[in-house]
């Protein structure tokens, strides 16, 4: 099972990837129906630099990076 992640694309939009097991259930559409009740994601911008340096100076071709990110719901 590939864990769930929230993503943020550069124009801001926040989107879900990946399956989790919210409400006991292991199923990505309970997982998405957290977005609209989000109030803010906290990115570590120092892990982040970290994270894009690390992929500029290896061979993999990612696009989605995982993130530790802290999450608040309404």
């Amino acid at each position: 099972m590939t864990p769930a992640c929230i993503t943020m694309d550069a124009r801001g939009r926040v989107g879900l990837r990946g399956r989790t097991n919210v409400f006991g259930r292991d199923d990505i559409g309970p997982a998405v129906n957290l977005i609209p009740e989000l109030t803010s994601v906290t990115v570590p911008f120092r892990q982040v630099g970290f994270r894009a340096m690390e992929l500029a100076l290896s061979d993999v071709d990612s696009r989605i990076v995982p993130i530790a990110t802290n999450v608040l719901l309404r």
